[in-house]
């Protein structure tokens, strides 16, 4: 198997975190923004990322969506209950969405994103961010103090959302909504002005423990 993936894509981090988690070594691909994998171009209709590559009886086949690729790996002694998030942090997640961008993407050229490496790559995110923000990379830096000022309201409430507290006592497993959460939250960590509240930064320092994968640098506007 071989996963392909963007590092700051958050639905290959679930993936990627997942694996971490249960302890299955799989090999990690970084594909290139608008460059399909070749092994895979005959597979797949549209290039998302995360794909898994798998081999079976000499042929090749790739599995997308994270959910779907999350249930394959969990199919051997299940570490899940559940593999859908739950509405109450899926509606979280997609409202902190826009805010997210608005923070990160003016932060992503200044990284060395395995996914922008390729100066095509990094000229197709560039010209196409403007069109996603509705503004460009350098206003949405400049507006960083009151966007952050946003998303911080929105990492109250999710902190008040998601069950921290038993998670961190151990009276329970980790679940999707532990996953999701991760995964966006480790993209901002590279905003430089933004501090997670207290007991959020805890939980989100204690789930980096369970992985190989890293926070970014953190980038100021």
């Amino acid at each position: 198997m071989k996963l392909h993936i963007f590092d700051s894509c958050p639905f290959c981090t679930r993936v990627k975190f997942f694996a971490d988690v249960k302890g299955i070594d799989l090999p990690t691909q970084y594909a290139a923004l608008g460059v399909i994998p070749i092994s895979v171009q005959s597979q797949i209709a549209k290039f998302v990322v995360p794909i898994l590559e798998m081999e079976q009886d000499g042929i090749t086949k790739a599995m997308v969506e994270s959910v779907e690729i999350i249930k394959f790996l969990d199919t051997q002694q299940p570490l899940l209950q559940s593999y859908q998030v739950s509405d109450v942090i899926e509606a979280r997640l997609a409202a902190m969405k826009p805010i997210t961008a608005k923070l990160v993407y003016p932060r992503m050229p200044q990284l060395s994103l395995p996914e922008l490496s390729d100066p095509e790559a990094l000229k197709l995110f560039v010209d196409t961010r403007p069109n996603v923000l509705g503004m460009s990379l350098e206003e949405a830096l400049d507006n960083t103090e009151g966007v952050v000022s946003l998303m911080l309201e929105q990492l109250e409430q999710l902190s008040q959302e998601l069950d921290i507290a038993s998670y961190l006592s151990r009276d329970r497993e980790i679940n999707m909504d532990d996953i999701a959460a991760f995964s966006e939250l480790r993209n901002l960590t590279m905003v430089a002005e933004l501090s997670f509240p207290k007991q959020l930064k805890h939980y989100f320092e204690t789930l980096s423990t369970l992985t190989s994968l890293q926070s970014y640098p953190r980038i100021s506007k």
